[in-house]
């Protein structure tokens, strides 16, 4: 599917018909993970299809609610965290199916094949408030477990640093899966969703340890991004976050919010007015900064 891709034709629904219901093969987590994979990459191939116009939009809601349904019974880590990665992918391929703008060189919204508003709202309602949640859990039970040893050794936290890891990819994934999807829909749709589902779970995360505020502030800077005028009423609490996270340790923090900056002039630049000369310090010295160009963490 991968070296094919749209060449694959008419086989593309035949595949995907028998690769499916392997997504939730009970009897072998191999199986389970390889077909969820393939699942994303047919996928891929079915919105590049040119000559099986509607392919893709036929195929995305039995797409994505089989590897939803995988996702949300799985109880290996690794299968868990490789189901969500495949749904993440599946819903990047719908904001990129667009194509980019030759002016702007941003992908077009709306793209050709997308989730309707519905099925859109159904589906982040059940990652923000079954899956996100569950994981945010899962991380508090471990840290708890860790922190009531009596003695915890250098050992110990390494061992807990492996242990949230695998929580903390899930949860970018998890993350990128919302984005994604609020990406696609209309403005008001958009902030509808952000404003009931999204934001009662993830804006306590603003205050959170780093990587799950990470999380937050990159699922805010999507809403200022492509939310339109009804964006504005989240400055007030969220320019804060912005400028003391442009002076933070790690430097994905410092990374997300100084794109969350600079999508806050482009799209209200009354609000940073009185902020203008200490932002474009700040935002100077972070590009001079040893780590500024890194891939990961790469300013613009």
């Amino acid at each position: 599917a991968e070296s094919l891709g749209a060449h694959l034709g008419s086989y593309i629904e035949q595949l995907l018909g028998k690769m499916l219901p392997l997504v939730v093969f009970r009897y072998s987590e191999q199986v389970r993970t390889t077909a969820a994979f393939a699942c994303a990459k047919l996928f891929k191939a079915s919105t590049e299809a040119k000559n099986m116009p509607g392919l893709g939009q036929r195929l995305l809601v039995p797409v994505a609610d089989t590897l939803l349904k995988g996702l949300e019974g799985e109880k290996s880590e690794e299968a868990r965290n490789c189901t969500c990665e495949a749904l993440r992918d599946v819903l990047q391929y719908c904001f990129e199916s667009g194509g980019r703008d030759v002016t702007t060189g941003k992908y077009v919204t709306p793209p050709r094949v997308c989730l309707g508003s519905a099925a859109a709202a159904e589906l982040v309602s059940k990652i923000v408030t079954s899956l996100a949640r569950a994981s945010i859990e899962r991380r508090t039970r471990k840290i708890s477990a860790f922190q009531s040893s009596e003695e915890m050794d250098a050992d110990d936290e390494d061992r807990l640093e492996e242990e949230l890891l695998s929580e903390e990819d899930l949860m970018t994934n998890l993350t990128d899966c919302v984005g994604y999807t609020l990406k696609t829909l209309p403005q008001s749709d958009l902030i509808r969703l952000f404003d009931q589902t999204v934001a009662p779970t993830f804006t306590p995360l603003i205050t959170a340890d780093p990587t799950l505020r990470h999380n937050a502030i990159c699922l805010f800077d999507d809403v200022v991004e492509f939310g339109g005028a009804g964006a504005s009423k989240y400055l007030p609490a969220f320019l804060p976050v912005l400028r003391a996270g442009l002076e933070a340790d790690e430097p994905y923090i410092r990374q997300a919010c100084a794109y969350g900056v600079t999508q806050v002039a482009k799209q209200f630049p009354e609000s940073l007015r009185a902020l203008y000369g200490e932002l474009i310090q700040v935002l100077a010295s972070l590009v001079q900064s040893a780590d500024a160009a890194s891939e990961e963490t790469v300013l613009v």
